[in-house]
């Protein structure tokens, strides 16, 4: 299983191939410009015959400096200009970055050596003992304002130079324009004092002394927020707006609340008398002595009456009864019917006293109707008698 990657650096025969040499736990790497001394060969006339050796272990690799003139730098092009120095001779100095960079210096030139080591491990966020939480070195708030602003001044370096110049006020203005609208050199000069004060770079406007004027302010801050880690890769989305949101689906129509129509109320309607009713009426006309046109209207009556009957309560219909009845008894009687004579009974044929002949027809009174809704039984006609049938 390899642990550390080497990438040599470019020359002018090999500008980066994509050459890589893997290095197993306990392996060794040496490099230089004599070709059967070392394993990686860089020709070039300002590297040592001998320049170092690099070697591999579990999660770091160590560094030795094995010319007597020259310096070694070695970089962490993640940690924003962090650096270890390996002095001329130094032997076996542990490199903790995760990914180096070991800048030798060559007759004018600086050629890189990259090298990757293994993902380092760090404890779980796992809670500490019980008591009173550590007070922290530096309270920073990332929703602030002021940390949009130390971000700005970072972000350069945090891009990987870690040379890069800083940026001015205007361009910082300019750089928060995106996530802070109404910025201004006055409100970005403000927040950049702001820092200076709250990370102890300059005592506070309310104490007696001011301190010295602190020209590389802008400067102090940066390097201060990269080498404790205030400011991380991770932090610079927060200078990037945020997409606006979705716009939410329209909302569907309301509907109008349903209201209740009220039915309209049928009016009981009255059938005309038919063809067949017409003879029954006659006859019951001619029973009871009346026209057929008031038996039709009387025979009208009493069915709307029944009908009303059925939708109504029985209050309601004995007074519409009442009133009915009395319309009836402010109506004149009618005359009755004049018989016409008929021929004269045979001598003998002659009914017992009491018992009128045929031709002597006599209108029988109506009984009165009685309140109800089915209308009321016809009374039973007394057939006249004649005087055989009495015999």
């Amino acid at each position: 299983m390899y642990s550390i990657i080497v990438v040599p650096p470019p020359t002018t025969e090999d500008e980066r191939n994509g050459t890589q040499i893997r290095l197993a736990p306990g392996d060794h790497l040496a490099f230089g410009r004599s070709a059967p001394d070392n394993d990686l060969v860089i020709r070039h006339d300002g590297v040592s015959r001998r320049a170092g050796r690099i070697t591999a272990h579990g999660a770091f690799w160590i560094l030795s400096n094995l010319s007597t003139r020259q310096t070694y730098v070695v970089e962490n092009p993640e940690g924003a200009g962090e650096h270890i120095k390996v002095g001329p001779g130094r032997l076996d100095a542990p490199i903790p970055f995760e990914f180096s960079r070991i800048v030798l210096p060559a007759a004018g030139d600086l050629l890189p050596i990259e090298v990757w080591a293994p993902r380092h491990d760090y404890l779980d966020g796992a809670d500490g003992p019980d008591g009173e939480p550590t007070a922290p070195a530096f309270s920073v708030d990332r929703a602030k304002r002021y940390f949009a602003v130390l971000t700005a001044l970072c972000e350069p370096r945090l891009r990987g130079d870690p040379h890069a110049p800083l940026p001015t006020v205007d361009q910082v203005v300019e750089r928060l324009r995106p996530v802070w609208a109404a910025a201004s050199r006055t409100s970005v000069q403000w927040n950049i004092d702001y820092l200076a004060v709250k990370l102890r770079l300059k005592p506070g406007p309310d104490t007696a002394d001011t301190g010295p004027r602190l020209n590389g302010k802008k400067e102090s801050l940066v390097s201060l927020a990269l080498r404790f880690d205030l400011v991380r890769e991770t932090d610079l989305p927060l200078l990037t707006p945020r997409p606006p949101a979705p716009p939410a689906p329209p909302a569907p129509p309301a509907r109008p609340p349903t209201q209740h129509q009220p039915q309209p109320t049928q009016t009981p309607h009255t059938e005309p008398t038919t063809r067949r009713e017409r003879p029954a009426q006659a006859e019951r006309a001619a029973r009871t002595g009346q026209p057929a046109a008031e038996q039709a209207t009387r025979t009208e009556r009493a069915e709307r009456t029944a009908r009303t009957a059925r939708t109504e309560s029985p209050a309601q219909v004995g007074q519409a009864t009442r009133a009915e009845a009395a319309a009836r008894a402010t109506q004149p009687e009618q005359p009755e019917l004049a018989t016409q004579p008929g021929p004269a009974e045979p001598a003998g044929l002659a009914g017992p006293a009491g018992l009128a002949g045929p031709a002597e027809l006599v209108a029988q009174p109506e009984p009165a109707e009685r309140p109800g809704p089915a209308e009321p039984a016809e009374p039973a006609r007394q057939q006249p008698r004649s005087g055989r049938a009495a015999r």
